[in-house]
Order: C-alpha cells, then sequence, then structure tokens
C-alpha cells in the first residue's frame, strides 16, 4: 500500500487522509479506493490506481445497493489563470446502464 500511497500524496496537494466512515478497498496490483454507500448513491471517494478497475467495483457495488449511479469528487489541475495548479474539487456523477 505505501507505493500507491506516495504516488496518491505526490498528486494530490492534501495528500491521503483516511476517512474512517468509508469502507478502504486495496489491490497490491489495482491500488486503492475509499468507496461509502450514502443510502442513494455509491461515493467513490480517494482513489489511486487503476480508475477503470475501481470504476467497475463501484458499479458492482451499486447494483448490489439497487443504485443505478454513483458520485465522486475529482481533483483537478487549475486552469490557464492559475500557474501554481491549485486543485479543484468537481462533483461528478457516474450513471451506469
Amino acid at each position: 500500500m505505501n507505493k500507491w500511497l506516495e504516488l496518491y500524496n505526490k498528486k494530490v496537494p492534501e495528500g491521503f487522509k483516511r476517512d474512517e466512515l468509508i469502507a478502504l478497498f486495496y489491490s497490491p496490483e489495482k491500488g486503492f479506493a475509499e468507496i461509502g454507500n450514502s443510502g442513494k448513491m455509491i461515493i467513490v471517494n480517494q482513489t489511486c490506481g487503476e480508475l477503470k478497475f475501481w470504476r467497475g467495483v463501484a458499479e458492482k457495488l451499486a447494483r448490489q445497493c439497487g443504485h443505478t449511479h454513483a458520485g465522486t469528487i475529482l481533483l483537478a489541475a487549475g486552469g490557464r489563470q492559475n500557474r501554481q495548479h491549485r486543485a479543484n474539487k468537481i462533483w461528478r456523477k457516474i450513471f451506469f446502464h
């Protein structure tokens, strides 16, 4: 897990802060993801590694809970006006077929 945490901390200025209210999933080959259930949708929190894999895990959990979508907060680098690339949080819903 340490190699994934190092990579995450390099990419995300705030660094990894474990949220004990959300389940932490880990795979040595695929990375890690915090995934929880809000009651209305699956919430994907801090994630590092193979994102398509973790999206699949979230989709499977959503279906098991009877949900049709999941939500996530993405960290994106700042735009052209921000030369220091401050991280902006963006809310995004992922819909499943």
